[in-house]
């Protein structure tokens, strides 16, 4: 999987609350590394490149604006 640099250029949205959650499943992936079973072995090394490209294109949804 490719580092998704485009889909962070064109993200309009709060950053901080997109990283909040990139932050937090980072660690429902180090306690469940199965969520990463859908990409090959090749790809789940690249665990940055998945989880923002997860959060970004919006596979993993988050609450936004919550304070």
């Amino acid at each position: 999987m490719d580092f998704p640099l485009d889909k962070i250029l064109e993200f309009d949205k709060n950053k901080y609350e997109a990283t909040v959650a990139m932050i937090s499943y980072l660690h429902a992936i180090e306690e469940t590394p199965e969520i990463l079973l859908e990409y090959s072995e090749k790809d789940r090394s690249r665990r940055v490149a998945i989880i923002i490209n997860d959060i970004l294109s919006g596979k993993i949804k988050y609450k936004e604006g919550e304070k």
